[in-house]
């Protein structure tokens, strides 16, 4: 990774348990701050169905 280059930080956090939520920040150039929830999921399963980022089942 270059100091200009992408890159991501993730600060020290307990490793949460399969199933559990936990919440995060991304920040882009253009977009600005986006706030995300991230779940947990053994590896290999598929994720829940949910809604898209327009709000259509999928």
């Amino acid at each position: 990774m270059s100091p200009s280059g992408p890159h991501n930080v993730r600060e020290a956090v307990e490793r949460p348990a399969e199933g559990e939520k936990f919440a995060g920040t991304l920040v882009f150039e253009k977009a600005g701050v986006v706030d995300v929830e991230f779940a947990v999921q053994a590896m290999g399963e598929q994720p829940q169905k949910t809604e898209d980022h327009v709000g259509r089942k999928n």
